[in-house]
């Protein structure tokens, strides 16, 4: 089995190809839909416009975890590579993830971590400090991008909130940098309303939300639908699943919460066995097995979906406190 992955083939190039050389070609799926393209926008012109405006452009996104923010942060930051001279790497977009715990020297560390210092974790934190202010300039940094935001928050200390945001805030504004923070939604806002000077960067926050399928509402039904039918069109396999069948379809949303980070574990993973079986398509069985394996259906007390027939709707709201009460329940017992 061959691990070469080529950017350049379409999906329809790697159809073509056999089914060990389409293996690699599973993790590399990515989906593109409208509210994902309106936050890459947004990104973008915070970007662009930050040359040219008065004040960084900034931007807060928040989700829950699995909505897809990392992802889509990582599809901008390909947008905007490194670029190795004789002298520095050029930076233009530092993307770093908050650590845990989040003390002030971690915090610095990790930044002087994901700009390429051998020695990140050595010095004081005032050296540490002196360091990013230094490679910030030397790299050419015009966006920083700060992924789980919410490990800022120390439940046993405001200290290290006040002093992160603080600093957050002077280096942002030192060095005109446009930024975008990205996590949990109120410990993510948090973090920004810690400091009124940083919280005037920021507008109202961007949420990337979860996929609904409300049966009031036929919108969010095809919306979820039409996501399918575009993932199964980016699928290396070379027969129709069916994905975007309203049953199927329901059965796929009971089973991942509309959450982007669930579907692409079923899908890739059901993917690989089906390439693996010498099967061309994705079958409920497949799905019932990777279900079971891979999405923690009792700890998230969800049954089956892709057993026996369909689950019965439950309304958005309803579902929401039944499992609420399921991950109560689970937590209680451990």
């Amino acid at each position: 089995m061959t691990d070469i992955f080529d950017p350049n083939l379409n999906p329809e190039e790697v159809r073509d190809l056999p089914a060990a050389k389409r293996i690699p070609y599973i993790r590399h799926i990515r989906l593109r839909y409208p509210r994902y393209d309106t936050i890459l926008k947004q990104i973008r012109h915070c970007y662009d416009s930050n040359d040219i405006s008065a004040d960084p452009g900034c931007l807060l996104l928040v989700g829950p975890t699995g909505a897809g923010k990392t992802t889509l942060l990582e599809v901008f930051l390909q947008e905007h590579p490194r670029t190795v001279t004789e002298e520095t790497k050029i930076t233009p977009v530092l993307m770093s993830t908050v650590d845990v715990p989040a003390t002030v020297g971690n915090f610095a560390s990790g930044i002087l971590r994901d700009l390429g210092d051998p020695r990140s974790f050595r010095g004081t934190i005032r050296d540490r400090l002196h360091r990013i202010e230094k490679f910030i300039q030397d790299c050419g940094v015009k966006m920083l991008i700060l992924d789980e935001t919410q490990h800022i928050v120390d439940r046993d200390s405001d200290k290290v909130l006040r002093t992160v945001s603080d600093g957050l805030k002077g280096m942002i504004k030192r060095h005109h940098l446009a930024c975008v923070l990205s996590g949990l939604q109120d410990d993510a806002e948090r973090v920004v309303e810690s400091n009124p000077q940083l919280a005037r960067l920021f507008p109202d926050r961007t949420i990337l939300a979860p996929f609904i399928w409300n049966q009031d509402d036929p919108d969010t039904i095809k919306e979820w639908r039409d996501l399918l039918r575009q993932l199964e069109k980016a699928l290396p396999l070379r027969e129709n699943s069916r994905l975007s069948n309203r049953d199927m379809a329901w059965r796929i949303h009971f089973a991942t919460d509309g959450l982007m980070g669930f579907l692409m574990t079923l899908i890739r993973e059901a993917t690989y066995r089906t390439i693996m079986s010498s099967q061309e398509y994705i079958d409920e069985q497949l799905l019932a097995e990777v279900f079971a394996e891979r999405l923690a259906g009792k700890r998230r007390g969800i049954p089956n979906p892709f057993v026996d027939s369909a689950p019965a709707y439950i309304s958005p709201k309803r579902r929401e406190k039944a499992r609420k009460l399921a991950l109560a329940a689970q937590l209680c017992h451990e």
